[in-house]
């Protein structure tokens, strides 16, 4: 590409912008098309989809193995029920039987969204309100248990026997302690981004706005990575009423002595386990790939959209300042700029 600009007799030292995917050998800030031209043209800014860039985030902290199984069961329960009509009628009948004052009625689950990673956040807040009704209803499907949980619809109805296999496979999976507080962190510490999604893919203001937040969630994350003890200790304690609700005892994986490849830190409990082995390492997770993706030099050019006018009057200038000085010597007269 440096080539072919010089052999259109374009200056590098002119550019002001890049724009490319996420690949590698376009984005990397070491080897990639970015920095090579970054190194001609200091100010030619890479701007990726900031949009696609929390997506990235969050899809590379869930690659901690225990919260990407968790996911995997969360999708196989969502399945479970949505491809069923018959399934999902049961579930919901058991919220309305035991929520009849409420005026709208509650959806139970929503699918997780296969592309948009910062979408699931909803999905993953219906599966928390509603998964002791989840429990129910697989526990009616796989034993016939809870019939006067379920409706007067749903009393005598019969399930065939791959459906009341799936089901107590669920069960087992979606009742362990490991579950419940994989599910938990990950539900907990990333509801942190979701404001953020929503501005990001917003009017102009909101990206704006946006922009100013990330700073600020940066900063949660590195406060709660510096008071672990006291911040985990509130999930844990929510994970211990969840497993109450199902009658699950709070247990930490049992330790064979002959896992060589185990590379968990020892615990006394479980607890201090899941702390050092689930929490922490997902935290690291998501610390550094904010900053990553989100670069300081990213920011001033993202600010340039406060020379929208609507966005000028609204937000007067938006805190341009610091944009006008980063670009003073392509402005004709920035010392102007206020007036």
């Amino acid at each position: 590409m440096v080539q072919f600009l010089q052999d259109v007799n374009l200056d590098l030292k002119n550019i002001r912008g890049q724009g490319y995917d996420g690949v590698a050998n376009m984005s990397s800030d070491n080897v990639g098309v970015q920095r090579k031209i970054k190194n001609e043209s200091p100010k030619a800014v890479y701007v990726h989809c900031s949009g696609h860039c929390l997506n990235l985030v969050i899809a590379h902290s869930c690659s901690h193995p225990n919260t990407r199984n968790t996911i995997a069961k969360l999708k196989n329960c969502c399945l479970f029920f949505l491809t069923s009509p018959k399934r999902e009628s049961l579930l919901q009948s058991i919220i309305m039987k035991a929520l009849p004052d409420i005026s709208k009625p509650k959806k139970g689950l929503v699918d997780l969204c296969r592309t948009r990673w910062s979408s699931r956040h909803d999905s993953y807040r219906h599966f928390f309100q509603a998964y002791c009704y989840v429990i129910i209803a697989l526990e009616y499907i796989a034993y016939s248990a809870n019939k006067d949980a379920c409706g007067e619809d749903f009393t005598n109805v019969t399930w065939d026997t791959t459906s009341r296999d799936n089901a107590n496979s669920l069960l087992t999976s979606l009742t362990s302690f490991d579950f419940i507080i994989s599910f938990l962190n990950m539900y907990q510490f990333m509801s942190h981004l979701e404001g953020i999604t929503v501005k990001l893919q917003g009017r102009t203001v909101d990206i704006i706005i946006a922009y100013h937040e990330i700073a600020e969630v940066k900063s949660v994350y590195k406060n709660i990575l510096r008071n672990m003890d006291k911040e985990f200790s509130r999930v844990y304690t929510q994970a211990e009423r969840m497993a109450c609700s199902v009658k699950t005892e709070p247990t930490k994986p049992r330790t064979v002595g002959c896992q060589i490849m185990c590379n968990n830190a020892p615990a006394i409990n479980p607890e201090e386990y899941y702390r050092r082995n689930l929490a922490i390492p997902f935290l690291n997770h998501i610390s550094p790939e904010l900053e990553s993706q989100f670069s300081d030099l990213s920011i001033p050019s993202s600010k340039l959209l406060g020379l929208v006018l609507s966005t000028l009057c609204e937000e007067g200038g938006a805190s341009l300042q610091n944009v006008v000085d980063f670009y003073a010597e392509d402005l004709p007269s920035a010392d102007l700029f206020p007036q």
